[in-house]
């Protein structure tokens, strides 16, 4: 059952965790808040951030590459790096 609480100039509203499950409801998240015909309606706001597939497409490319354990050592400068991509290690580096 949602509860209500009035602190101070502030009104809290307490969601049972099924409710927030279901909108996977986050501490602090901004929600809309309408009355309509008598009710309270709580709205989740829409996630605003505009998705970019090429850049999600590389992060899922990296994080499988992470996964599969394809990860190369830590490189002091680019020259390093190009030196390693000669070695055999390196050749199969880029092989997927």
């Amino acid at each position: 059952m949602a509860k209500m609480h009035v602190r101070g100039g502030k009104l809290t509203v307490t969601l049972p965790e099924e409710i927030r499950e279901e909108f996977d409801a986050l501490d602090g998240e901004e929600i809309d808040i309408r009355a309509e015909d008598g009710r309270i309606v709580l709205i989740p706001k829409e996630e605003t951030a505009e998705r970019h597939p090429e850049i999600d497409a590389a992060l899922a490319e990296a994080l499988e590459d992470e996964r599969a354990r394809r990860l190369s050592p830590p490189f002091a400068s680019a020259q390093e790096m190009e030196v390693w991509l000669k070695t055999p290690e390196g050749q199969k580096f880029g092989k997927k």
